[in-house]
């Protein structure tokens, strides 16, 4: 008897394992649970929605690229969550010079000017001058 007895102890009956299981339901219940005082402690807190491409559009910056690349070229802005704010400029096919395999794969030609923090209007316009003369646009171009 005293060798069935030893076996058994090495084993839990389903009893056994129902009052544990039990027991770990009635913790993850109370684990779950959220206090109600505690959220009148804290004020909510609304965080403003960066700007978007689609919603802000800042008319200095487009000004900017229009009057040094002309009307032709589209300009995407991407506000990221991490990282600097991005200006994408599309070059259509007829001012690109961009290699025919550059089109056949990526189907556009784009550039992008990247503002760091503190910059805005002035390192548009030089980089939108960076691309003008890379292009070899001249004024009678870009209408």
């Amino acid at each position: 008897m005293k060798d069935k007895d030893a076996k058994k102890k090495d084993y839990a009956t389903k009893t056994e394992i129902n009052e544990l299981n039990n027991k770990f339901d009635k913790l993850l219940d109370v684990l779950a649970k959220k206090p109600e005082d505690k959220k009148e402690e804290h004020p909510e807190v609304k965080i403003e929605q960066q700007p978007t491409p689609d919603s802000f559009q800042n008319p200095k910056w487009i000004e900017a690229v229009r009057k040094i690349l002309g009307s032709k070229v589209g300009i995407h802005i991407v506000y990221s969550d991490r990282g600097p704010v991005k200006i994408q400029i599309s070059i259509p096919e007829e001012l690109s010079n961009a290699p025919e395999d550059i089109w056949e794969f990526y189907k556009c030609d784009t550039r992008t000017i990247v503002l760091n923090s503190g910059e805005g209007s002035d390192k548009i316009k030089i980089g939108c001058t960076k691309i003008a003369h890379n292009l070899g646009l001249d004024k009678k171009d870009l209408r």
